[in-house]
């Protein structure tokens, strides 16, 4: 019997074609889907060719046409001036709201079901370029994105799923997992570091990630050595009413002002084609602003033979930027988000030495001149290769990555280069607490807390339930998450059942309800103990998992 001789293991193996790890960027003006692919001769991110819309993006614009059949894409996008009422953009950002009210033609639908139809498409037009079945899926969101919206984002997801047809057929365990959700900056930021996996590096990143809805301003610290790569988050911040969509808005609003536009006595669906045909024009002319000192904007043909002909500088969108449109200073919230981001962490602003920009918006001047005036030694990413693939498809990228480096950790396989460690940390991003006695937010975990994170407080109860002053009043326990003090304001994630508690001959006073929470990336662990309280004076003693993903 020959002893002590190496065995080859067998290697995973993966249909990169069919089966692979995907990561999806649902964004609110475009979206794309990347997969993970690591061969002989090749190992990286792919971003698929989305063989319906010409390139790797899907406008994230959906129209329904008058048979209930659904359009996405750059077939929807051309509806939106013939037939406006029945198409939805921008759905992303009503993603929080549950209710159906969405309308597209006859019919009323929720945000939920408008994302799915993006999903949807998204597969459909990989499936026919050789997907069939992903060993994964992981899609990207906004890091400062709510648990409330992080759950309506699950659901489209899984709900696009389950209404593709090549899906449908699959026998459930056998169809797409939703492995996770992932921040859009950690996603961008993992792309980075993993296609600099072969250089030593050791840098505080700051990333602004800004789209058409959203504004994310996040520093990281990524370390590359050897075998090891490691990228931690030190501190988010955001606004997720700050991107190109308000800025259109600006600009709409100062055309229209200006040229003295009226859509009085037009019917309603012709005041929405011309408000649309108008609202295409000036987001082409803000988009030539970010390379152009002025823009000439011609529109003729409007209702009542009028005409639109108008130079915009760039130096009067900025000015307007700055001036309270839409009740929003953007220049003064821009500089007191990044404020808010840097108080949260220990290093100062001369220690960022690299800026890597995500998102369409990324490319207007104003906000870039910031930066590089604030930050003058950090090196400025993309623009100066003129990278501009990297600002639109490195989250996809990214959130392919992320479903590998899941899948991995179920250790069933080997996706990512087995030599390489990779390590991410991430942080909380919105406090998280319980509802108190006087209808106020208790904080338990402050926002910006490296997970995994344990924190307890304790409290007492308030009321009995009779006059023997016996037993206590029964009452849940409801988690929050949010910023405000006042509960109606933040986003209620979990509830838990108290079972009757017993005094003894105890004041309440002397009663001590402890709560703790262990916070994982996605998940709350809350223990609830009180000592000496059950009936038979044993402790009451209660644990429950919150998935920070859903809403319960």
């Amino acid at each position: 019997m020959i002893k002590n001789v190496p065995i080859e293991l067998t290697p995973f193996i993966c249909d990169y074609e069919k089966n692979p790890p995907v990561g999806i960027d649902l964004g609110t003006s475009n979206s794309s889907i990347a997969k993970w692919i690591n061969t002989i001769k090749h190992i990286g991110t792919h971003v698929y060719t989305l063989n319906d819309q010409d390139g790797n993006l899907m406008p994230s614009v959906v129209y329904r046409d008058t048979d209930g059949d659904f359009l996405v894409g750059n077939a929807a996008y051309k509806k939106r001036i013939s037939e406006p009422d029945r198409v939805c953009s921008a759905v992303k950002r009503r993603i929080h709201d549950a209710s159906k009210n969405i309308l597209l033609g006859d019919e009323y639908f929720s945000a939920e079901d408008v994302a799915a139809q993006i999903i949807k498409a998204i597969f459909k037009s990989c499936i026919d370029t050789g997907l069939e079945n992903p060993s994964g899926v992981v899609v990207s969101v906004p890091y400062y994105f709510t648990q409330n919206q992080n759950h309506h984002v699950r659901n489209a997801v899984n709900q696009g799923i389950q209404q593709s047809f090549q899906f449908a057929t699959l026998p459930s365990d056998k169809a797409p997992k939703l492995l996770g959700l992932i921040p859009e900056p950690v996603a961008a930021a993992l792309s980075f570091a993993i296609s600099n996996m072969e250089s030593a590096l050791d840098d505080y990143i700051l990333l602004y990630d800004m789209g058409g809805g959203t504004l994310d301003i996040t520093i990281l610290h990524v370390i590359i050595s050897g075998p090891n790569i490691k990228f931690e988050v030190l501190a988010t911040d955001g606004d997720d009413t700050f991107g190109g969509e308000d800025f259109d808005h600006i600009l709409e609003n100062y055309v229209i002002a200006n040229e003295t536009i009226s859509f009085d006595g037009l019917s309603e669906k012709l005041k929405k084609s011309q408000q649309s045909r108008i609202r295409a024009e000036i987001r082409a002319a803000k988009e030539k602003l970010s390379f152009e000192r002025t823009v000439d904007l011609i529109i003729g043909n409007l209702p009542s033979g009028q005409i639109i002909d108008i130079k915009i500088k760039q130096s009067e969108f900025e000015s307007m930027l700055c001036d309270n449109c839409n009740d929003k200073n953007y220049h003064e919230i821009f500089l007191q988000i990044l404020d808010r981001t840097f108080k949260k962490t220990k290093i100062s602003e001369s220690s960022i030495t690299k800026i890597l920009p995500i998102g369409g918006s990324t490319q207007i001047p104003f906000f870039r001149k910031i930066l590089e005036n604030r930050f003058p030694k950090a090196n400025f990413l993309h623009f100066q290769n003129n990278d501009t693939d990297s600002l639109y498809l490195s989250v996809a990228r990214g959130a392919s990555i992320y479903a590998a480096y899941l899948l991995d950790n179920q250790k069933k396989t080997q996706f990512l280069p087995s030599e390489k460690r990779i390590q991410i940390i991430q942080r909380t991003s919105h406090p998280l607490g319980i509802l108190s006695n006087n209808g106020r937010f208790s904080v338990i975990v402050p926002a910006n807390q490296q997970v995994p994170y344990r924190a307890e407080k304790i409290y007492e109860p308030t009321e009995y339930a009779d006059e023997s002053k016996e037993r206590i009043l029964s009452f849940d326990i409801e988690v929050y998450q949010g910023e405000s003090q006042l509960i109606r304001d933040n986003t209620k994630i979990g509830t838990i059942s108290l079972p009757d508690i017993y005094a003894h001959g105890r004041n309440k006073a002397n009663i001590k309800i402890s709560i703790e929470f262990r916070v994982e990336a996605t998940n709350i662990d809350v223990t609830i103990s009180i000592p000496g309280s059950n009936y038979d004076k044993s402790d009451i003693y209660i644990q429950k998992n919150i998935h920070l993903e859903e809403r319960k």
